[in-house]
């Protein structure tokens, strides 16, 4: 099922639900009780002029069991369907509209720590081995400040300062000659200052990467002519996806260090 934020009308993510269901027995019965409506009622919202009611709709939330965030997005497009004055529509519009952007950020899916704005965070997205030292602590084949160096082919004075302001920041501990992580993973959003900074540094590590041909890296670059809807689709799949692998990466035993960056952009703005 595709996410509820790509349908700008609530009968079209109705009638999605409906499709996709389509083979399970006896399913528009079971929705109109949950509903607390009549089936035929519910035929006639589907392939008609009614409305779902917001009673009709929070009963069909729970059935579905949409979070409250995704539960609050479709009654506004009830609400919205169901506005009788231009202002009306203005009001659940904007809600609609604040909800989908609100879910196409990735600090709101990601429910990771976030580095402080300032100075630690100017230190932290400075440069690549930064992060990479940050994370790398959490495998224990590389906790102490030789086998970092070795690992990131760093001067090993290089990576005792870093260790020390990391320390000093929260995110690192030291235990005698080892180095344990702290907060397992950052995301700096995309509306700081160092966001860039931070995409340009492992982007160029991933140029890198291209020229040693590496035999078990991934490297892909395509170009698409589809329709603007379509855009949409592909980026929510693509934060899914992002969403996906933080979920895998989360349980994860730490035993390598990997980098996954992802670009996604028109050409012809």
């Amino acid at each position: 099922m595709e996410s509820i934020y790509l349908f700008d009308e609530y009968k079209s993510y109705l009638n999605a639900q409906v499709r996709d269901n389509i083979r399970t027995r006896g399913y528009r019965g079971k929705l109109a009780k949950a509903a607390n409506c009549q089936p035929s009622y519910l035929s006639r919202v589907i392939g008609g002029n009614l409305q779902l009611t917001p009673e009709h709709a929070l009963g069909m939330t729970a059935f579905w069991g949409l979070s409250e965030t995704e539960s609050d997005y479709f009654l506004n497009l009830v609400h919205l369907s169901r506005s009788g004055t231009p202002a009306l529509r203005r009001h659940y519009g904007q809600k609609v509209r604040a909800a989908q952007e609100s879910h196409r950020n990735l600090k709101n899916r990601l429910d990771l720590p976030q580095i402080k704005t300032g100075e630690a965070e100017m230190f932290y997205y400075s440069a690549w081995y930064i992060s990479a030292l940050h994370v790398l602590v959490s495998i224990p084949n590389f906790q102490t400040t030789q086998s970092i160096g070795q690992a990131l082919h760093l001067p090993l004075n290089t990576v005792e300062e870093c260790l020390s302001k990391l320390k000093s920041l929260g995110l690192v501990e030291r235990e005698g000659e080892r180095w344990r992580v702290g907060p397992s993973q950052t995301h700096i959003s995309k509306d700081s200052l160092f966001s860039k900074m931070h995409q340009m540094n492992w982007r160029i590590q991933a140029m890198g990467e291209l020229q040693n041909h590496e035999r078990d890296s991934f490297h892909y670059t395509g170009l698409h002519s589809l329709s603007r809807e379509d855009t949409l689709r592909v980026k929510e799949f693509l934060a899914e996806l992002v969403a996906n692998t933080t979920r895998i990466v989360r349980d994860s035993p730490a035993e390598t260090l990997m980098c996954l960056n992802l670009d996604c952009f028109t050409v012809d703005r």
